[in-house]
């Protein structure tokens, strides 16, 4: 007997989906190429030239990158707009998570944004040839501790809606569970949710939750690499 899937769980699966696959990826390697600023200004230029050697750059870029986080963030408003959290009346751990994700995604959507228009397309374009001054790119937005707690704000916002490890990554990793199957009401909505027990976490996002608190730990240690002295 042939399954018919609704329209919008088929988009909500594709935008769980993106968080993880290559939104969530990206956000790995993009700590690993920052991590090379702790071993100095060189180390860190170089970090960037490797990525832009990378072939096809720009359609990896625009397909891997862009596109995805394009639809992410506005499918994403769309979730947010439309959710109702209810943690007041059920208080239990998925609405808080619930809330959690919607909250940090959106204060993460406004720190992503600002962070490409900023550092793609404002001042030394690092990708037509600046490479040598991407450490002193990053060095002289350090300079205002505003946008140093910022910087700091909206990556751990990006972690933490990011490895939410409820019903997001169930919903994912399972293709066969079906709305219908979901254990948890989401209030005001008529739809339904994951509940959130230790069988729901996949070995993905176990995986994802330990490198998640690993790189918030991280930032803390790399902020002071770049700060100007």
């Amino acid at each position: 007997m042939a399954i018919r899937l609704s329209r919008t769980f088929v988009l909500r699966k594709l935008h769980q989906l993106s968080g993880i696959v290559p939104l969530g990826i990206f956000l790995l390697e993009h700590f690993y190429t920052n991590s090379k600023a702790l071993t100095g200004a060189k180390d860190f230029n170089n970090a960037v030239v490797d990525l832009q050697s990378i072939p096809y750059i720009l359609f990896v870029e625009i397909g891997g990158i862009f596109i995805p986080l394009i639809y992410h963030g506005l499918y994403g408003l769309y979730i947010w707009y439309r959710g109702d959290s209810n943690v007041g009346d059920y208080p239990w751990t998925g609405n808080w998570l619930y809330t959690a994700q919607r909250w940090t995604g959106l204060i993460a959507l406004v720190y992503i944004t600002y962070h490409v228009i900023d550092m793609r397309f404002t001042g030394v374009h690092l990708m037509a040839g600046g490479y040598q001054y991407a450490f002193s790119k990053v060095w002289y937005e350090f300079r205002e501790p505003f946008r140093i707690s910022f910087y700091i704000l909206g990556i751990v916002a990006a972690v933490v809606a990011g490895e939410n490890p409820g019903a997001s990554a169930r919903m994912v990793y399972e293709p066969g569970l079906s709305p219908e199957k979901m254990n948890v009401v989401s209030g005001g909505t008529g739809s339904t949710a994951s509940k959130v027990t230790p069988s729901s976490r996949v070995a993905v996002t176990r995986a994802y939750d330990i490198a998640g608190s690993m790189l918030v730990s991280f930032t803390f240690k790399l902020v002071p690499s770049v700060l100007p002295r």
